[in-house]
């Protein structure tokens, strides 16, 4: 009976850093993404071209597993009404796009706003970090302003994309996006502080001319109270007082003149 027990224990000991090496990473998944709203646009010169490779780019910068729910030429209300349905996807992050449909079709930038302040409050609910973009890079002031302001109503966070200069807008955008989303630095060891000692004063046996604390288990004291004692005060100075050959001073007598 002992000899068949002792072969299981060893395989049971080999075998359990596998399990644990298995739960670790599947309790470590990926970040997902959802992408919302209407699919975003380029300015190239005097077209406007689609980005067809959104997500693609998405989940190499945010490292992320991305859901892309982007319709294009979608309007506000539209993706409002689709809020819910991304709540599906348990996203750990949503990007809405949009602005562009709208500005296309005139519609009103108080209805643009109020519906995208109601698609943020979905996940807001939720605790799901909304990150609002342009969906053009050639949108107008006025309707970057509005998606700003609908972005502040929601505790969103807006995004502007990067310059067209560089050739990569929303890249630009997604990189910013990756910076909010990164989890906080760990403080180092060496940095966490030590707690505080007590401070005991020295026996006043010890003490001299001031108090000097001593840090009791440490190596480090604060310094002294030193007190300065001024210099004896100078006393009025004559000059007739000087060392040396004392000179005879008034009218010195004339000679005597012998005859």
């Amino acid at each position: 009976m002992g000899k068949t027990v002792l072969p299981l224990l060893l395989i049971v000991v080999m075998a359990l850093p596998v399990f644990v090496r298995a739960s670790q990473e599947g309790s470590t998944s990926p970040l997902t993404v959802v992408l919302l709203g209407e699919k975003p646009r380029v300015r190239e010169g005097a077209r406007v071209t689609v980005l067809t490779q959104i997500a693609q780019q998405t989940s190499s910068i945010l490292n992320a597993r991305v859901v892309d729910m982007t319709v294009e030429k979608e309007s506000a209300q539209a993706t409002a009404n689709r809020a819910a349905e991304a709540l599906a996807a348990k996203p750990s992050a949503v990007i809405i796009f949009s602005g562009f449909a709208d500005e296309a079709a005139g519609i009103a930038d108080e209805s643009v706003r109020k519906d995208l302040v109601a698609a943020a409050r979905t996940f807001g609910k939720h605790d799901i970090p909304v990150f609002l973009v342009p969906s053009s890079t050639a949108l107008g002031a006025a309707v970057s302003a509005n998606l700003r302001l609908a972005a502040e109503e929601s505790a969103a966070t807006y995004v502007e994309p990067g310059t067209e200069i560089g050739g990569k807008p929303y890249e630009e955008a997604l990189a910013e996006i990756a910076k909010k989303l990164a989890p906080a630095p760990t403080v180092a060891e060496s940095s966490v502080l030590a707690p505080p000692v007590k401070l005991a004063s020295e026996p006043p046996s010890a003490q001299t001319s001031g108090s000097v604390q001593v840090v009791k288990g440490a190596a480090v004291q604060t310094p002294a109270t030193i007190y300065m004692v001024p210099p004896p005060a100078l006393k009025s100075f004559d000059p007739r007082e000087t060392p040396g050959p004392k000179r005879r001073i008034g009218r010195p007598k004339k000679p005597a003149i012998e005859n």
